[in-house]
């Protein structure tokens, strides 16, 4: 193989789904929502969210957590969230085919992964203006820029997440800056106009044609 004709394409979204009042509206919730949008299978990560979400509330911070998705575990993550008293604070909402409308619904975006490819679905809270909190793994550490977009901390560490969304839940004026430069970010790097772009200009390279 020639390395020489290599070349990384990432995947791409199309942001103008996700304008939403929430990208120019300076206004917040009376309490600050986490979410995550999820398949809830184990390498989502989901369980050390709850743990965040406990650590949290053992702090006294107030929050609102709305977890979309459906798995094999949902039984099971429910189960920790009750025994970690969260069931005033955390809320299941299962399947969710409109992701725009559920982050129309949050203030900030966790993505506790253990591994990812390149994290669609946080590539989709940037183009909805919010600040992302995510695990340092795979495309995770390259789509999110650390301390401009989001926060990026360790993979399984509860203590970790619950620092970074408490960080963010206690000043609005950053979170806002970080969600704005997300979806500048996603405006500049990632939308599929960029990604079939690219693809083109790569086959044509390939082909050795001139464009």
């Amino acid at each position: 193989m020639d390395r020489r004709k290599i070349r990384l394409i990432h995947s791409g979204i199309d942001p103008s789904r996700f304008v939403t009042a929430d990208t120019t509206d300076e206004t917040r919730r009376d309490v600050v929502t986490a979410g995550c949008l999820a398949v809830l299978e184990e390498r989502k990560g989901i369980e050390f969210l709850l743990e965040a979400a406990g650590h949290l509330q053992a702090q006294g911070v107030r929050l609102k957590w709305l977890i979309g998705g459906d798995g094999t575990l949902r039984q099971t993550l429910e189960n920790q969230a009750r025994a970690l008293g969260l069931s005033d604070s955390v809320t299941f909402l299962g399947f969710v085919a409109k992701p725009e409308e559920f982050l129309r619904r949050i203030d900030i975006f966790v993505m506790p992964s253990l591994f990812e490819g390149l994290g669609v679905a946080a590539l989709e809270a940037m183009a909805a203006g919010k600040p992302v909190v995510a695990s340092r793994v795979g495309g995770l550490a390259e789509s999110i820029l650390d301390g401009q977009t989001g926060l990026l901390v360790a993979p399984r560490d509860g203590r970790a997440i619950a620092a970074a969304v408490g960080k963010l839940a206690g000043d609005a004026p950053m979170a806002r800056r970080m969600g704005l430069q997300g979806r500048q970010r996603v405006l500049d790097r990632f939308t599929l106009a960029q990604m079939a772009a690219q693809n083109e200009a790569y086959y044509y390279e390939l082909l050795g044609i001139g464009t």
